[in-house]
């Protein structure tokens, strides 16, 4: 075999390990919508498209440029190599084969590069810091929906105080029990607090993430909704309940700075485990709301909220949780309208309690 094929021949096994190796690792962008139709949890969206859609759409086209470069790169150094194998005598073939290689390989660097640097700008404009190489290929923004979460308070009926939500549970021996209070604000009111809490819907989506409660997004933003009106920097109660989801201190509830999504995140991520717990106990929504009011304790006397047991089987009432009965309410009406206004606000947002 003459110099010539030799070099032809190493020149196109080159070719294939440095251009179609970075083909396979980008391989998961082939086929892929370039406009995102899932989060990146693979669940589709429905919801208005935000900035880390567009960034993504950014990194889908850079995935399908180095794609494209892989193989183009590969048709060149080819085209290269036989450039050096029908010219082995002539100095002007040979020549301008290795212009073709040369430039090729500069190409294909300066796609790679430009890649690399526009993909750490992504990083940094997303999450706060530069990645790894290997992590750029799973774009990770805080949310690629707009912080949209409910429907706008203008699409909601005005009412008065007082509008009496049905509310589907369940007695402590399991029994069916259908229970009816009066919401404590107009719908108007539970839907604006709905809609600030709605700007937390990533942290909020993150916290549910392994949650089994049923609509554990719109649950969960109804509770901020109804405990802090979506506030994170709210201060402490006089039960020394504080933040964004009324957490007690024993719990770790704390204010938080509205730009310190860590700590926001935090106290999401512990109310929601809170709530998980009574709903583990309980199996129910309605309960688990009580349960996260009063206490999850189904001893008689006061809980740590200093409220009376919501949880414990009722005296007036049997078959039903002290929350639940109407007779002698005492220290648990609060709770009963604290149930009522959340279930109220998952209703106008396309859930059930």
């Amino acid at each position: 075999m003459s110099f010539s094929l030799r070099r032809a021949h190493a020149t196109l096994l080159a070719g294939v390990l440095f251009f179609v190796l970075p083909v396979t690792v980008f391989a998961a962008g082939l086929g892929t919508p370039l406009v995102p139709q899932t989060d990146i949890n693979g669940s589709a969206l429905t919801c208005p498209l935000g900035y880390g859609a567009f960034f993504l759409l950014i990194q889908n086209v850079l995935v399908d440029a180095v794609i494209l470069a892989s193989i183009f790169a590969v048709l060149l150094i080819a085209y290269a190599g036989f450039l050096f194998v029908i010219n082995p005598a002539s100095p002007d073939g040979v020549s301008k084969g290795k212009t073709v290689l040369t430039n090729t390989v500069i190409g294909f660097i300066v796609v790679l590069v430009a890649w690399l640097l526009v993909s750490e700008l992504i990083s940094v404009f997303t999450t706060g810091s530069m990645t790894s190489v290997t992590s750029l290929l799973n774009p990770s923004a805080k949310s690629l929906c707009l912080p949209i979460g409910a429907p706008t308070v203008s699409s909601v009926q005005p009412s008065s105080v007082g509008v009496v939500e049905q509310v589907p549970t369940v007695g402590p021996s399991g029994n069916a029990v259908m229970v009816s209070f009066s919401t404590t604000q107009p719908d108007v009111a539970l839907q604006v607090g709905y809609v600030a809490a709605s700007t937390y819907s990533a942290e909020i989506g993150s916290a549910c993430s392994g949650s089994s409660v049923p609509n554990c997004i719109t649950v969960v933003t109804a509770i901020i909704a109804q405990e802090s009106n979506g506030n994170p920097a709210a201060t402490c109660n006089a039960a020394g309940a504080c933040g964004i989801m009324q957490l007690t201190q024993a719990n770790g509830g704390t204010s938080c700075a509205v730009a310190d999504t860590n700590c926001i995140q935090s106290q999401i991520n512990t109310g929601v485990t809170l709530f998980q717990k009574g709903y583990n106990v309980f199996s129910n929504i309605p309960n688990a709301l009580a349960a996260y009011n009063s206490g999850i304790t189904t001893q008689a006397g006061q809980s740590v909220s200093g409220r009376n047991s919501a949880m414990v089987a009722s005296a007036d009432c049997p078959g039903y949780y002290a929350w639940q009965c109407t007779k002698n309410p005492g220290g648990l009406a609060q709770t009963q309208g604290y149930v009522a206004n959340i279930c109220r606000r998952i209703a106008m947002n396309n859930g059930a309690c």
